[in-house]
This record gives C-alpha cells, structure tokens and sequence, in this order.
C-alpha cells in the first residue's frame, strides 16, 4: 500500500482509496476471526470458548462445528444483508494482491504463492461470490437446526463480551486505527508478538 500509494492518500486518488477499503475490509475479517474463534487463534475467552463450555461439553471441536456455519445462518436471518450487492458492486485489486502473494513468496520462501496470479485472484474471488449467493440463499434454512441445538449462539450473539457482534465491531475500529497508522507512518512504529493480529500494537 505505501509503496503503490505513497501517504498522504489524495482526495483524487481513487485506485489507492479503494485499496485501502478493500485492506480494512480484511482487517475486519481478520479481527473478528481472532476474537470468534478464542483459543483456536490464541485469543482469550473467544466466542466458540464459550460456546464450548456452555453447550457442548467442552468440546471445542464440536462447538466449532456448530457456531461457525450457525453463526452465519442466524445472520443470514436475522439481519439485513442485501448491502452486500451483486457482483458487479464487488473491488478485488487482482493486480495488487498478485504482488502482494509474489513478495510474500519471497519473504516467506512460499512457493504456491508465486502462482496466484492476477487472473487467479479474480477467478477465485468470483467463486467465493457464488459461494457467498449460495449462502445467502440456504443458510437461512438452516437456521431452525442451530436455533434448537445451541441457544447459547441465539442468546449471545450480539452481545458477548469477546467474540459478539458488538465486540467484533469494537475490536475492527480499533484494529483499522492500527492499520491506518501503519500506512501513514510504517511498520516500524508497530509491535505485534505473535501471527495473532488481537495484539497488535502501532503508536
């Protein structure tokens, strides 16, 4: 992003606004992923922890095989998520993630990156879009099956401490704060202990 779209990013700079729209987007993924899924991404306390403890068991497994897919089901239903749009609405910066993968190849001595090529990239994206109207479609048939079988998902949803849609919109703006610093200053004035983005620190 810095090197592309040097900082300050220009009012008249489309390409490199919509770049950095699509970043914060995976930022937000990537936080709320961390804080979803707890002890499986090295997080405290996450969401399916709790779910774990409150309806199965303790079994980890079997609470993320019922929250990640119920989880989605009951937003499916319950929320509006027509703002997603077709296709056509969709910004994959193809050409940017095809440099992206390539250094990261490099860094990390990845080879299966080197393939993923703009072409791929758009191909790819296109299939997770149909994967995407799919479930649009029938998550939200399934949603009887996981409002009987886990009420602690129904129950907590939105507002669980760490891991609920709440706290998920909580940690994504201050994770966008991050990465905002990052962009306007570098990566050196940031420390981040682990893979884990939860902790994440730039100042």
């Amino acid at each position: 992003m810095r090197d592309r779209y040097p900082p300050p990013l220009q009012a008249d700079n489309i390409q490199g606004q919509k770049f950095l729209a699509f970043l914060l987007g995976v930022a937000s993924h990537q936080i709320a992923d961390a804080v979803w899924h707890g002890s499986l991404t090295g997080c405290p306390n996450g969401f399916i922890d709790a779910t774990a403890w409150e309806s199965f068991d303790s079994d980890e497994e079997k609470a993320h095989s019922s929250v990640d897919p119920g989880g989605d089901s009951v937003i499916d239903y319950e929320l509006p998520i027509a703002y997603i749009g077709l296709t056509n609405k969709w910004y994959v910066p193809a050409l940017e993630l095809q440099e992206i993968y390539k250094r990261y190849a490099v860094e990390y001595d990845s080879p299966l990156e080197v393939n993923a090529t703009a072409e791929r990239v758009q191909v790819c994206s296109d299939l997770m879009f149909i994967g995407r109207f799919g479930d649009a479609l029938f998550l939200g048939v399934e949603y009887p099956k996981y409002s009987h079988n886990n009420t602690f998902l129904l129950d907590n949803l939105y507002e669980y401490y760490h891991g609920g849609l709440l706290n998920m919109a909580h940690k994504t703006v201050r994770y966008w704060d991050q990465i905002i610093a990052m962009y306007e200053s570098g990566t050196d004035i940031c420390q981040m202990p682990s893979n884990n983005p939860y902790y994440l620190n730039c100042s």
